[in-house]
């Protein structure tokens, strides 16, 4: 089953925010503790799809771990280079997270 693009099937999510240490998130009476594994990544078992939908309604926070597809270059492949953007310098419209804000300006850090 996939939802706007993201596979709402695999239950591994990989939290992106970096930073040191754990990363805790309470959904509901579930506390879920994202630790690194073996690669550095951080990530967590959330087994209920709706408390994935929660973390993935966060632009760039969370998604689903997929390290062949996300980190191809720990199993021989390369990296893909980010999609450029358009000419305007303003980010592309119809990502999956569009309709929450995911291009959404922060005020001051314009540019």
């Amino acid at each position: 089953m996939t939802e706007k693009g993201i596979d709402m099937e695999n239950q591994k999510v990989e939290c992106t925010i970096k930073r040191d240490g754990i990363t805790e998130v309470m959904i509901e009476q579930t506390k879920y503790p994202f630790y690194p594994n073996q690669h550095g990544h951080f990530v967590c078992d959330v087994p209920p799809v709706d408390h994935r939908r929660q973390l993935y309604i966060t632009p760039g926070c969370f998604r689903p771990y997929n390290p062949k597809k996300d980190y191809p270059e720990l199993f021989g492949g390369k990296k893909e280079a980010p999609a450029a953007r358009p000419a305007s310098g303003k980010a592309a419209k119809g990502g999956a997270f569009e309709s929450v804000g995911a291009n959404a300006s922060i005020p001051g850090k314009e540019g």
